[in-house]
């Protein structure tokens, strides 16, 4: 067995034991009833292995299923608040459209009442413009 097999079998999970007795049978070529029985306990072994990460993987499923809910709550919110903003934002527009239309109709009214004391200033004192 190569080194680069050797590593291969640690990354994937194998213990130094477990990697000797995959060594020993592919040097000889055949296998001893203790080969048999270790490379049984190593399939046991990653049997576990794999049930822990299946779970892990089911938790971790369990949590991004939690997670998208809460995004979609959020974006559920934040739509609320977008409406709310909208509203809030035409009611100001109506009301600044109100505030004009006041503010020009006092403008025409101060306005008017100027040229009224203008005009009846001089029928108040007729002998100061001589």
């Amino acid at each position: 067995m190569t080194a680069t097999a050797i590593l291969r079998l640690q990354r994937a999970g194998f213990t130094e034991e477990q990697v000797e007795a995959l060594a020993e049978f592919s040097e000889t070529g055949t296998a001893t009833k203790s080969d048999i029985n270790r490379l049984e306990a190593a399939i046991v072994g990653l049997d576990r292995k794999i049930d822990i990460l299946d779970g892990r993987v089911g938790t971790l499923e369990n949590r991004v299923v939690a997670l998208e809910s809460r995004v979609a709550a959020l974006e559920s919110r934040v739509a609320a608040l977008e409406q709310a903003i909208e509203r809030v934002r035409h009611e100001l527009e109506v009301k600044f459209a109100e505030g004009k239309a006041e503010t020009i109709k006092w403008v025409f009214g101060v306005g008017f009442a100027q040229v009224a004391m203008i005009l009846a200033v001089p029928r108040l004192f007729p002998g100061v413009h001589s």
